[in-house]
């Protein structure tokens, strides 16, 4: 192994470990990227719990106690949500893909768990095109609402 190979990965490696974050997921192709969520494009077709722009910012969740039986329920909750797949789940992560019912549009739905503090980072957006007619961000405030209703996660 070459030097500069190995201080790339010891940088990664501590920027995960400050960053307070899961580790990388680069086999989902989707939101994951070295610092938590990949930031949305400059489009409106996205949000995310970690964007800084406005029309892309959107709030994060707080699962209330008992976060790994609650977090198996936000599963649970997602995989019922029509046309939902769910791609990945594990103790901290979830990955749904959905497809419009008509033009059959693809759009991921990322969470992340952090477990130490119950907080739930969110990332929804289109795979393609550039406006989503604001179907992402209606997708995680109904996700939003189901889990309030259900008690899973504390109002803002």
């Amino acid at each position: 192994m070459n030097n500069s190979f190995k201080f790339c990965m010891n940088t990664r490696l501590t920027m995960l470990l400050i960053s307070g974050c899961p580790a990388a997921r680069p086999e989902d192709g989707a939101g994951i990227d070295s610092s938590c969520l990949q930031s949305c494009p400059d489009k409106p077709n996205c949000v995310s719990t970690e964007a800084h722009k406005r029309m892309h910012n959107i709030d994060v969740f707080h699962l209330k106690a008992d976060l790994s039986k609650n977090w198996l329920e936000v599963q649970s909750v997602v995989a019922a949500i029509p046309r939902s797949i769910i791609v990945r789940a594990d103790e901290t992560y979830i990955h749904a893909i959905f497809k419009s019912r008509i033009f059959r549009f693809t759009d991921d739905l990322e969470l992340v768990l952090d477990p130490s503090s119950g907080i739930i980072s969110i990332r929804a957006a289109a795979k393609s095109g550039y406006w989503d007619l604001g179907v992402n961000r209606g997708r995680v405030e109904q996700l939003r609402h189901k889990l309030q209703s259900k008690g899973l996660i504390r109002q803002p």
